[in-house]
């Protein structure tokens, strides 16, 4: 049996939407012990401050108490814990994992995003990291630069290379089309400073200075949402801001586009740009986390080590001028995601690797 230690998975981002996305594709091998974050507490009951934390220190005993029942309800377990690479949520994972040790499960971990400072820190000896992390039975990872730095903080044990999802479902009705023109331009992610929200608004405004009647959607919510409206007003009525998106409203955002951008100053594998390529968008982006590891320069977009925005702005100035290679990247995009991305397939290699 399979027991996935993730957060409760009707957040919107990250770990919870991976899993919300994997949950239809795995056998009835696999359970999920599902774990209160902070963000769910500040989310659903609008709590703070010593509140926050003691409301945050209760749910955590329950989680544990949930844990422990599912590990003395089945025989040979092997427990996915989902931390990121930082302080806090290695400290908190490694409490799972000692219990795992505790009642004799095996433990694997998959870590979804990295705290540089962090993850220097420890390779320097300036901290040291639990000793329940190196002792997992493998890792997994988001991209090939990933494995290097797991060798660097001396792991020892197996490490794959797994990727994000685009749901089956997502794209089960989509029919890709031949666009005539640009008409819209997508941001998907959460607004926050290192998405790279503000260079995306700033390329924006470049665009509109060429294409007044492009419009610009931007879908997500963050702790920049509000200062993203300010620096957006220049665009008057060209753009909008729909706030977070769930389900079919995401869908026909995707299918509203017709160029998807993203410039995140650092990624593990960003879902958005996998699911906008499996909607036929070209993509436009840096080279950050794992989509380095696939990424075609010219077939699937642009992918730039830049943060200036006529950077960004000229490579879509590219695909708005010449429609024809827009179609042909959007259809290869279309069928390189079907291929490569769709949950069913990583949840599979996934439940394989934990087998």
């Amino acid at each position: 049996m399979i027991i996935i230690n993730t957060p409760y998975i009707n957040l919107p981002a990250g770990v919870s939407s991976h899993y919300r996305g994997l949950k239809a594709y795995f056998s009835s091998n696999v359970v999920y012990n599902q774990c209160v974050t902070l963000e769910y507490l500040k989310s659903r009951f609008g709590i703070e401050g010593l509140l926050l934390k003691a409301v945050r220190f209760v749910a955590l005993v329950f989680d544990i108490v949930k844990f422990v029942l599912k590990l003395a309800m089945y025989r040979n377990v092997h427990v996915l814990l989902n931390p990121s690479f930082g302080p806090n949520a290695i400290k908190r994972e490694m409490i799972f994992a000692n219990i795992a040790k505790c009642m004799h499960a095996r433990y694997s971990i998959f870590i979804h995003g990295w705290t540089k400072s962090y993850y220097e820190e420890v390779v320097n000896g300036q901290k040291k990291s639990s000793n329940a992390f190196y002792e997992a039975d493998s890792y997994f990872v988001l991209a090939n630069q990933f494995v290097k730095r797991l060798h660097n903080l001396g792991v020892k044990g197996n490490v794959f290379v797994t990727t994000t999802k685009v749901p089956d479902s997502m794209i089960a009705n989509f029919k890709l089309k031949k666009k005539e023109k640009v008409e819209r331009i997508l941001y998907l992610a959460r607004v926050e400073k290192e998405k790279g929200i503000f260079e995306t608004i700033e390329t924006f405004k470049l665009i509109h200075k060429k294409y007044p009647k492009i419009k610009f959607d931007v879908v997500g919510s963050g702790s920049a949402l509000e200062g993203a409206k300010v620096a957006a007003e220049g665009l008057g009525g060209c753009i909008t801001f729909y706030g977070a998106l769930m389900g079919e409203d995401i869908v026909k955002a995707y299918e509203r586009g017709d160029i998807y951008i993203l410039l995140s100053y650092h990624e593990g594998m960003p879902t958005s740009v996998l699911e906008a390529m499996a909607f036929g968008l070209p993509i436009i982006t840096r080279p950050v986390g794992g989509v380095v590891d696939f990424f075609e320069c010219g077939k699937m977009g642009y992918m730039e080590d830049s943060l200036e925005p006529g950077v960004f702005a000229e490579k879509c100035d590219k695909l708005i001028c010449d429609i024809n290679s827009l179609n042909e990247i959007s259809e290869y995009n279309n069928r390189y995601a079907s291929t490569h991305f769709l949950a069913s397939n990583v949840a599979a290699f996934l439940e394989s690797k934990l087998r």
